[in-house]
């Protein structure tokens, strides 16, 4: 781990952001704390708001994440899930679908490309619902059940991060639901208040990630490889583009998609009009290149996203909603142009 010498020098040459570090300050890092206090910087990045009497220490203090946005709430998430999978696998050392969930989560993290999001969907259709039985009639003690709680809290958060709109009163609520209920969980099996336990587990993996290490979750993967191997400059100029909310994160899916089916520096966002498929509408399909012709699209493509053509792929859609359409294809023009892309508009027809 870094000293604070060290963390000043990163803020000073600009490799690590100060925000990293006050939020590290706030999870009770000493070191980012004397760092802070040698750059004659404040302990937060942005005023807090007046608190509120009624919120406990424990929950304020996750509500604070949200100075670091929805990557590091989800992170937490994350944290908490494997902390309470103990639990679940003490009790029930067969069933696999919440280990399988976090496993894709976690993995999900760390490249949030459109592959692993569909894999997190598959792995949540393993998990038990905890509202029916053997959940509800006493089979099984509360702590595995409040372990199975937690991990359907990380569904909401995963859900409320990959949200078209991301709403981030959303993104904390669904994080306060899954550490809370991880606490809770615990203390059914340990009779003794653990939300000390689940502060220092979100530590133990946001600190390292924010201060520019390795996370408790990517030192386990070091030696994979990653499915995505768009370029370096591509993946931190889409990482820009989320962290200042001028693309959604499917929009990221879409774009590392893209980049990895094209092979050029030239996109064509491509208005097709479904007359002959049996879901009418709009579609957005991307061509590479300013091509107004060399690309075959399928002929009933359904709703199904991503699919290929000919060269070519879609994107969204059909859907009835121009006005939905048009943002969504502005948003990727943008976001295209930002990557350094000539972006062409066009409309046709599936006939």
């Amino acid at each position: 781990m870094l000293d604070a010498k060290a963390l000043v020098d990163k803020v000073k040459n600009g490799s690590l952001e100060l925000g990293n570090v006050q939020l590290a300050a706030h999870l009770d890092h000493e070191m980012s704390k004397e760092a802070l206090l040698a750059l004659d910087a404040p302990l937060a990045n942005v005023s807090y708001l007046p608190r509120m009497h009624s919120v406990d220490d424990f929950k304020w203090w996750l509500m604070e994440l949200r100075h670091g946005g929805s990557d590091t709430m989800l992170r937490a998430g994350v944290a908490c899930a494997r902390f309470v999978l103990p639990l679940w696998t003490s009790e029930i050392p067969l069933g696999n679908g919440p280990s399988d969930f976090v496993r894709a989560v976690d993995t999900w993290v760390e490249c949030q490309c459109a592959d692993h999001r569909g894999t997190v969907d598959v792995a949540r259709r393993g998990l038990p619902d905890p509202n029916r039985t053997p959940f509800t009639d006493g089979s099984y003690s509360h702590s595995a059940t409040g372990a199975l709680r937690v991990l359907w809290g990380l569904v909401r958060l995963v859900e409320a991060v990959s949200a078209y709109e991301v709403d981030p009163r959303e993104v904390v609520s669904c994080l306060v639901y899954t550490a809370e209920s991880a606490a809770f969980a615990a203390l059914q099996k340990e009779k003794a208040d653990c939300r000390d336990k689940v502060k220092q587990c979100i530590q133990d993996e946001l600190i390292p990630w924010l201060l520019g290490g390795s996370s408790s979750s990517s030192i386990r993967r070091q030696s994979k490889s990653v499915c995505c191997s768009v370029s370096s400059e591509a993946s931190r100029a889409i990482g820009t583009l989320l962290s200042e909310r001028l693309i959604a994160p499917h929009h990221a899916q879409w774009i590392s998609e893209c980049l990895l089916s094209f092979n050029c520096r030239c996109v064509t966002v491509l208005w097709v009009h479904n007359c002959y498929t049996k879901s009418p509408g709009i579609s957005l399909w991307l061509v590479p290149g300013d091509k107004r012709e060399g690309f075959s699209i399928p002929q009933d493509h359904g709703k199904e996203t991503i699919v290929h053509g000919e060269n070519c792929m879609k994107i969204f859609g059909p859907c009835r909603d121009v006005g939905l359409i048009r943002e969504l294809a502005e948003g990727l023009t943008r976001a295209f142009a930002f990557l350094g892309f000539t972006v062409y508009s066009d409309e046709t027809a599936d006939d």
